[in-house]
């Protein structure tokens, strides 16, 4: 049996290096059709993605999966557009694709459950 994913849903995201009064990044999943746009050619076959490949698509998939974020500089967003992505530190937005990616593909061993 397929298990269905809930479009929905979204998990809460602090960065690692925000340890007073976090800013929450709200990520959720990126439609199948989002993800043949952004990882077509960058996936070989055995499912694993080419990060070097990906750099020129990181905000893109930012927008694509962040739903919204909760206090960053004390401001909640519901949609994320450039302006807001422009506003996070370049290190923070990595690590928020970063997760991303890791929410929105399965690993190795999820896909042998």
């Amino acid at each position: 049996m397929l298990k269905g994913l809930d479009n929905q849903a979204t998990i809460e995201f602090i960065s690692t290096t925000d340890k007073e009064n976090p800013t929450i990044f709200l990520l959720g999943n990126i439609s199948n059709n989002q993800k043949l746009q952004l990882f077509a050619d960058a996936i070989d076959s055995t499912g694993k993605i080419d990060m070097t490949k990906m750099s020129s698509r990181i905000f893109d998939i930012a927008k694509a999966g962040l739903k919204g974020i909760k206090n960053l500089n004390g401001v909640d967003y519901t949609t994320v557009d450039d302006a807001v992505l422009e506003a996070i530190p370049f290190n923070v937005a990595m690590e928020v694709v970063n997760k991303l990616i890791e929410i929105n593909f399965l690993s190795e061993q999820e896909k042998k459950v």
